[in-house]
């Protein structure tokens, strides 16, 4: 436990604390509780696609026409999860290869030959793919 000199030093730090000052700190700073981003304010995350997204999320306007805001309401809550469902597909395809892949290795078993991607683009996807399954794996072990 702390002593109470510690406790008196750190609320004397504190108050002098006020957080990130710049527009890049406080991005920075806005994710520290982020796990997986399945349940996120933010629908789009930094590290995808926004403009992808306002595509996804204009056809869904297109197909369905909201006509008053509660339409409209429904039209950006189904684009919503439409996106956090595609997360979560490749969140789960990221974290399933990649327990594979370890299990394989311990048991020293041979995998199956990948498919070589098709573009840089396919190849920065099954990387960024690979990335999440991992987070997601790291951060439900905290």
């Amino acid at each position: 436990m702390s002593s109470e000199q510690k406790v008196q030093a750190n609320r004397r730090d504190a108050r002098r604390s006020t957080g990130p000052k710049t527009p890049e700190g406080k991005a920075v700073v806005s994710v520290n509780a982020q796990k997986h981003g399945l349940v996120s304010r933010a629908i789009v995350l930094p590290e995808e696609n926004r403009q992808e997204f306002q595509e996804l999320l204009e056809g869904f306007r297109s197909q369905f026409q909201p006509q008053n805001p509660a339409e409209e309401f429904l039209v950006r809550q189904m684009a919503a999860a439409d996106w956090r469902l595609r997360r979560i597909t490749r969140i789960e395809t990221g974290l399933i290869t990649d327990r594979l892949d370890d299990l394989r290795d311990d048991l020293e078993l041979d995998g199956p030959e990948p498919e070589p991607a098709d573009s840089d683009a396919d190849r920065q996807f099954d990387q960024d793919t690979s990335l999440m399954g991992r987070v997601f794996w790291r951060n439900s072990s905290d």
